[in-house]
């Protein structure tokens, strides 16, 4: 079963040009270099540029740490980690029932 991964996060103002860049092309690496990651969805808020919400969706939960173990993730975490103001908010850890698309 689909399984998802949510976060939320604010990015210091200093960073946030930088990382509104970095941040698509992690997406695009999380789905285009594993073959569990389904999809790689960022969002910001339309109040505050600087929150962030991730929402990723992996073919099974056991994805989530071959995820978390590949290089390219390992790279952009240790690159952006200083960048985060405050703490990174676990959203949820779900199982996906329905996701349609046109």
């Amino acid at each position: 079963m689909p399984f998802v991964l949510a976060s939320t996060f604010k990015i210091k103002k200093k960073y946030l040009s930088e990382f509104n860049k970095r941040v698509r092309k992690h997406a695009n690496n999380c789905v285009t270099k594993e073959v569990g990651c389904i999809s790689f969805e960022v969002s910001s808020d339309r109040d505050d540029p600087r929150k962030f919400l991730l929402y990723e969706v992996f073919v099974d939960e056991s994805d989530v740490a071959v995820h978390m173990d590949a290089a390219h993730v390992k790279r952009h975490l240790a690159a952006t980690d200083s960048w985060i103001d405050g703490k990174v908010e676990l959203v949820g850890m779900m199982n996906r029932i329905a996701a349609p698309n046109k």
